[in-house]
């Protein structure tokens, strides 16, 4: 039994509207599959934080002696840029770079090597903070700046570490 041309018109329209339907129901879902595998900004911080630390471990650095400045409201003493000497892997020097003093370790034992300064930003990052922003030395991996909010809105709670240069070698 033939359709009348109009039915046949309308039927075709239906199924172009079903194939749509699922086409459009197809992207939704996997729209929303692909938000899912996508990173939070914290999550992309932990990321870029192992992928620095990693090329750190590979570089294998055991002498070297870099530039340290902590920026937050802390006293002079802690916030004067430093330099930290570390050979064979441990601590060995820690001066003010503005006039070559030796600096308090108590106030920079976070940041003495930086295997310390890795295990400071992991467990800043562990305590859920507002906002860390991190930028990592290209070749190296090392924190070249660190930028920490550790609650939104608060006053004087941030915290920023700077690591403006990095010497490898034995340091004379």
């Amino acid at each position: 039994m033939q359709q009348p041309p109009g039915k046949r018109v309308r039927l075709a329209a239906d199924r172009s509207e079903g194939r749509i339907r699922v086409v459009i129901r197809g992207c939704v879902t996997l729209g929303i599959v692909c938000a899912a595998c996508s990173l939070s900004p914290f999550e992309q911080q932990q990321d870029d934080l192992a992928v620095a630390q990693a090329r750190w471990r590979t570089a294998a650095l055991l002498d070297y002696s870099f530039g340290f400045q902590r920026v937050c409201f802390c006293g002079s003493s802690a916030t004067r840029p430093v330099t930290i000497t570390v050979q064979q892997g441990a601590w060995a020097t820690l001066t003010y770079v503005d006039d070559g003093a030796s600096a308090d370790t108590s106030l920079f034992r976070d940041f003495l090597t930086m295997d310390r300064v890795f295990s400071f930003l992991r467990r800043a990052l562990e305590g859920h903070p507002a906002a860390f922003v991190g930028r990592y030395d290209a070749q190296l991996g090392y924190p070249s700046e660190v930028r920490i909010d550790y609650i939104a809105n608060a006053i004087d709670d941030e915290l920023g570490i700077l690591v403006p240069i990095l010497r490898a070698g034995a340091i004379q």
